[in-house]
């Protein structure tokens, strides 16, 4: 090891962030211990202080293990269940160091065994609660800090990972302007079950009274493998109810960190096609389109949107869009008009 990378190590330890961690992490400790102290003579005051070489040993052995559970390096205002764990293991494994270490020495300067059980479970509470606050804290400083849009209902189609992921980041990010109501599946393992406090029903073709009873906006596809041919029903029986319809991007750009759970976009063509795009021509196509009357049936539909949307962008003499659901229609109508 070169001088420049000790001290670039030195300096890591003695940091300010970690200093400042250090006095926190110490004052949780002293709280826990002496709390477990009182817990442990019943509150007498006269007794219910821990005594300073103890305090002093527990310390160490916290401390030491925090940090070699990486306790000091992870970002303090994000705790997740990877950092749960780390936590558990680091409070788990200083408080049975301390316990064999207080059983091999004398009876009289022995720390009672009610302490450290107590001082153990005070612990957990205490680290977890203080990180838990820190992480609701920042969460709650962005939904104040970012300006949301109309809150919107949103069904979450899919009880996996992912569409939990997707409501619970929903939950916890105001800001986004959109809350979920309700889980859609078709696992019979989860129907009728809760999930994040939200019902899982049954997903079902017929949407309307499901959109009555829960006042649902917007549905979102939260399901890896779902098949383009149920994506093309799913949204036509939203879309004929009036329910606008977003999909999670796909499970490999999750994996790969190209984008994130609470990243929605609409559904495309692609998604509901049960074969790759086909490059067309498009100067012949304008060329047959251009200046003439065309006629879209189901144009409320999935693929009949699209396709009055490149027709469209062709420059045609009249567009005729053919549809029983005037909602639809509407829709379609707006976003060719805003260009979307």
């Amino acid at each position: 090891m070169n001088k420049s990378t000790f001290l670039e190590k030195i300096y890591r330890l003695f940091a300010v962030r970690n200093v400042a961690i250090f006095l926190i992490y110490s004052a949780i400790a002293f709280i826990s211990l002496n709390a477990a102290y009182f817990l442990r003579f019943d509150l007498n005051f006269e007794s219910g202080f821990a005594p300073v070489y103890v305090f002093l040993i527990f310390l160490f052995f916290k401390i030491a293990a925090l940090m070699a559970f990486k306790q000091f390096r992870g970002l303090l205002t994000s705790f997740h269940m990877p950092d749960m764990i780390k936590l558990f293991w680091a409070i788990t494994a200083s408080s049975v160091i301390i316990l064999f270490l207080s059983l091999s020495i004398g009876h009289h300067a022995r720390v009672p065994r009610g302490v450290i059980l107590a001082d153990y479970i005070l612990s957990l509470i205490l680290y977890s609660g203080f990180r838990i606050y820190l992480r609701f804290y920042r969460e709650r400083g962005s939904s104040d800090n970012i300006h949301s849009h109309a809150e919107k209902r949103v069904a979450v189609i899919g009880a996996g990972d992912i569409g939990t992921s997707l409501a619970a980041n929903l939950i916890s990010r105001k800001a986004l302007g959109a809350v979920p109501v309700v889980f859609l599946d078709d696992d019979d393992a989860k129907i009728g079950k809760q999930i994040l406090g939200l019902d899982v029903l049954p997903l079902s073709t017929d949407f309307k009274k499901l959109v009555e009873i829960y006042k649902i906006d917007r549905a979102v596809i939260a399901i890896s493998n779902i098949s383009k041919k149920r994506i093309s029903e799913i949204t036509t029986n939203l879309s004929k109810n009036g329910v606008e319809t977003n999909i999670v991007p796909s499970y490999y750009d999750l994996s790969m960190g190209f984008a994130k759970v609470s990243n929605l976009r609409e559904v495309s063509i692609a998604d509901v096609l049960g074969r790759e795009q086909v490059s067309l021509d498009s100067e012949s196509i304008g060329a047959m389109i251009g200046g003439k009357v065309i006629m879209v049936t189901g144009a409320g539909g999935s693929i009949g949107s699209e396709l009055c949307k490149q027709i469209a962008m062709r420059a045609p003499s009249m567009l005729i869009m053919l549809d029983h659901c005037e909602v639809q229609l509407f829709q379609v109508e707006q976003k060719i008009l805003n260009g979307e």
